[in-house]
């Protein structure tokens, strides 16, 4: 009787276990976050806030050395908003129709999958690039170049997309020599939503895995009335 006792209270206690850790999954905020900042890109992944840092795996601890502060960026002038306003009203079309076609291609191939896809939260964007090609005209061009893509792709992004912006923009420098990019994000997906498309991808395999096997056993019997 004791031993009896001692099982049944140690299959409730691995039961609630594992209770616990499904709560505990479902309730959680998994991340992925990926930054890129004066050449180097690094991926972080775990559970906000918590994030581990994965990518680049080695870390050298050696003793980097001081860069020059840089130089004060020009924001934009209110011409080139004007400007960037106007290629905004006029790009957004095409470019949203494209995110839109591929969107529904990816949801069309891939149901089980498409629909974790579509839980997916892109959250504290941040995208700045000073402009600089080395000389005053060619940094004018790719500059206005800049602020109209940008301009279009986030005006699509936000409008198709579960995104949220944190910061957008563009500054030139006509005495800098070389562009440069600081871009981070963070990719969230809530746990209760992968355990759902888990258990729903689960789901579907074991119908097609019953539906093959019914029909090979089907064609192994055949019909009796043909074997008659």
């Amino acid at each position: 009787m004791i031993v009896l006792q001692v099982v049944l209270a140690l299959i409730l206690g691995i039961l609630g276990l594992v209770a616990l850790l499904v709560v505990l999954v479902a309730a959680a905020d998994f991340t992925v976050r990926a930054q890129y900042e004066n050449d180097q890109f690094t991926v972080s992944v775990g559970a906000w806030p918590l994030l581990f840092k994965v990518w680049p795996f080695d870390e050298s601890k050696e003793e980097q050395p001081q860069k020059k502060p840089p130089a004060k960026r020009r924001t934009a002038s209110k011409k080139a908003a004007k400007k960037a306003d106007k290629q905004l009203k006029e790009q957004p079309a095409e470019l949203g129709g494209t995110l839109e076609t591929l969107k529904d291609l990816f949801v069309a191939s891939f149901p089980p999958a498409a629909e974790v896809f579509s839980r997916l939260r892109l959250r504290n964007v941040r995208l700045h690039i000073n402009v600089a090609e080395g000389d005053a005209a060619s940094t004018a061009i790719r500059y206005g170049q800049y602020c109209a893509v940008l301009s279009a792709s986030s005006a699509a992004a936000v409008q198709l997309l579960n995104i949220k912006i944190r910061h957008l923009g563009v500054s030139y420098d006509f005495l800098g020599r070389r562009t440069t990019v600081l871009f981070s994000a963070d990719v969230r997906l809530r746990g209760i939503h992968l355990i759902a498309g888990v258990l729903k991808m689960a789901a579907r395999y074991l119908r097609r895995a019953l539906s093959r096997t019914g029909s090979h056993k089907q064609t192994a019997t055949g019909n009796p009335a043909d074997q008659a």
